[in-house]
């Protein structure tokens, strides 16, 4: 994300200094869900909130309509476990 959009503040902790790295982004869609690495963003140093591309973002959004039309495309699955916190027994 071009910093100069941002104001220069992160809106989470009103920080004023980012680092530009490649992260991990979770894209969710009514309870499928995609893990997409090497995602470019801009990081805030001090709480680590990400920001992102818009153009990045609606690559991501195609990249998982193409992943639900051809499940083939799919390079690596993880199965994980969910569960309902009020359910466990603490």
């Amino acid at each position: 994300m071009k910093e100069d959009r941002m104001n220069n503040k992160c809106v989470f902790c009103g920080n004023i200094h980012f680092s530009k790295k490649k992260v991990q982004y979770l894209y969710r869609n009514n309870g499928d869900f995609i893990i997409i690495n090497d995602v470019p963003a801009v990081v805030c140093d001090y709480c680590g909130e990400q920001y992102f591309e818009g153009r990045d973002i609606e690559n991501i959004e195609n990249l998982y309509q193409e992943f639900k039309i051809d499940k083939n495309k799919i390079i690596r699955k993880l199965e994980i476990p969910v569960e309902e916190y009020s359910a466990l027994a603490y």
